[in-house]
């Protein structure tokens, strides 16, 4: 039996999640590697969609002082909603990460506009305990089906909304978008800042590189680009 179905990939949507998603990235940027608290978080927080490795035992209903996060990433979207700043008057105990707790629905329908679809992985960071047992992929290519899945269920309603209004007056999509067709198929691209270090890491993941080598916060970074075909 693979390591992977001792662990399950959830949605951190509550406030005791978010902290511990807080917490093992302060485990491993802060500690470990040495970057500011200052450059940790940031305003995309408050939008992104963060995850959690936890043990495969985890249901909603066990005791906060049972849960520990092993593992966490976050998907930024993009374009991008609007949002405040993070401050430290929002990245609180009851607001992790900027972050009010929010359903799952409300997150997934942040991937999707008319002005297209895609989303930024980042702050990936695993507890030193587990690596090297191939959870790293696991927590990507679980998040990575959440966020297609977020996106194929926002194009199967635009589709659905586009027939509905084509079925009536046909002024369903607003004077500016009739006649437009929602499609049936989106190119959704993935990106990413990669450490050096670990580029080999997402190229097996079917990610490749873009660009020339770049310093971000002190360290340097390459641009890694995957793009994935949704069919609604």
């Amino acid at each position: 039996m693979s390591a992977t179905s001792d662990y399950k990939v959830i949605l951190a949507s509550d406030a005791h999640l978010l902290r511990e998603a807080l917490r093992i990235r302060t485990e491993v940027f802060h500690k470990e590697q040495g970057f500011s608290m200052d450059c940790e978080i940031d305003s995309y927080d408050p939008i992104s969609a963060h995850f959690v490795l936890v043990p495969s035992s985890y249901s909603p209903s066990t005791a906060e002082s049972e849960v520990k996060a092993l593992g966490t990433l976050r998907w930024v979207p993009y374009p991008p909603p609007a949002t405040t700043p993070a401050s430290s008057e929002t990245v609180s105990s009851l607001l992790p990460l900027g972050r009010p707790p929010a359903s799952e629905g409300s997150i997934a329908a942040t991937f999707a506009s008319e002005k297209g679809a895609g989303a930024k992985l980042g702050r990936l960071a695993l507890d030193k305990s587990l690596r090297g047992k191939k959870l790293g992929a696991f927590l990507v290519k679980e998040s990575e089906r959440w966020v297609t899945e977020a996106i194929k269920q926002r194009l199967a309603k635009a589709n659905e909304g586009q027939a509905t209004a084509t079925a009536g007056d046909g002024h369903g999509l607003g004077d500016d978008q009739q006649g437009a067709t929602a499609p049936k198929r989106l190119d959704v691209q993935f990106r990413l800042h990669s450490q050096m270090p670990v580029i080999d890491f997402y190229k097996g993941l079917g990610y490749h590189t873009e660009g020339d080598e770049f310093d971000e916060d002190g360290a340097p970074h390459m641009l890694c680009v995957k793009t994935v075909t949704v069919e609604a």
